[in-house]
């Protein structure tokens, strides 16, 4: 059973998410400064760390609470970090305390030990047999991708590279049927390496000089680079590389994340909404956790009310409204005959956010 991200929290000084709770298939939703693209960057930070500790150098002050279920466990982790340094790490399976931090000692399994102020001891006492939780929740930070659908930059044409490079030709052609699906017109792609097998006169380290994937676009006889492709098509075929990646992961047993934001961002409203069916279905179908951010109409109308986490804003705090803490409001939507999007903007739903907070909030 993988594991998969039931809940997460995050504050700062200066903003506060409440308690957001996912399922396998997520649609974050809200108005402009809702903090939706400000909680996938949160998310993004705190898995970052998790994996390697990436980035505690640069990270002023947080804290955070993921609860994940693995089969039957539930895995909950909290950490604080304060000028750089580790104020609090937390780490318990079904309420059994693993390891137990703050800022006067630190312990792991009721060992007292003496882990240095900027490293967690989730990474300086990894052991695959004693600590398999911890194991477990690096390979779903070192699994996930969380990444703007408009952020072309990343990954970049040699990270691709990398990826394709250990591609099957069944991968290859799964990516290029994915991009048929939505519309685009892909009829092949290759690294360089690989189209430059049957020069027989260059040499080897020539071939692999250069870190370049070849794109062949139905009707265009020229190959193409990434960066000669159309924005939308080298935003898509970017995301689609990756899902390949992540299906690959899932056949090893692996956990898988996936968060994107702005899905479907600057395509025409026949490939956005293509790329939003295509993502969503693939998640379902092989049971990889997808988170999506988006406001666009279309969107929410192919995404089911029951998927949804509605965010609201008051201040510094964050909240949300989905089916699992106002169950009375979505399914008497379900039976109003109108389209999801009418829910986003009903006055039931303006409501229903107002009473989310107190006065002193």
């Amino acid at each position: 059973m993988s594991t998969i991200l039931k809940s997460f929290s995050y504050s700062t000084a200066a903003w506060h998410l409440d308690r957001l709770v996912f399922d396998g298939t997520n649609l974050i939703i809200g108005k402009n400064t809702a903090g939706k693209s400000r909680t996938l960057d949160a998310l993004n930070r705190v898995r970052l760390l998790i994996a390697r500790g990436e980035g505690l150098e640069k990270t002023s002050g947080f804290e955070t609470e993921l609860v994940f279920a693995d089969g039957e466990d539930e895995i909950k982790l909290a950490l604080k970090i304060s000028k750089n340094k580790v104020a609090r790490e937390e780490l318990s399976v079904n309420g059994k305390k693993i390891i137990h931090r703050n800022s006067r000692s630190a312990e792991i399994q009721k060992e007292k030990i003496n882990p240095p102020a900027d490293r967690f001891i989730m990474h300086v006492r990894r052991d695959t047999e004693k600590y398999p939780e911890i194991e477990k929740l690096i390979k779903w930070a070192d699994n996930s991708i969380i990444r703007s659908f408009i952020d072309d930059r990343k990954p970049t044409q040699s990270e691709l590279f990398d990826l394709v490079h250990e591609f099957t030709p069944d991968m290859k052609r799964h990516v290029v049927e994915m991009a048929n699906k939505v519309g685009f017109p892909l009829v092949k792609f290759d690294t360089i390496d690989n189209i430059l097998k049957g020069y027989s006169n260059l040499p080897a380290e020539s071939k692999a000089k250069f870190k370049y994937i070849f794109f062949h676009e139905k009707g265009i006889g020229q190959p193409l680079l990434l960066q000669e492709l159309s924005n939308g098509m080298r935003r898509t075929l970017q995301l689609l590389i990756m899902i390949e990646q992540l299906l690959l992961y899932k056949s090893n047993g692996d956990p898988v994340f996936i968060a994107i934001d702005d899905l479907g961002e600057g395509l025409d409203y026949s490939k956005s909404t293509g790329v939003g069916r295509l993502l969503f279905d693939i998640c379902r179908e092989h049971g990889m956790q997808l988170m999506a951010t988006s406001n666009e109409e279309f969107m929410m109308n192919i995404v089911d009310i029951g998927e949804w986490n509605i965010l609201v804003r008051k201040n510094q705090t964050v909240k949300s409204l989905n089916a699992a803490n106002h169950p009375e409001l979505f399914d008497e939507f379900r039976f109003s005959g109108l389209d999801n999007f009418d829910l986003f903007t009903s006055d039931v739903l303006n409501r229903a956010a107002s009473n989310l907070f107190t006065e002193e909030e």
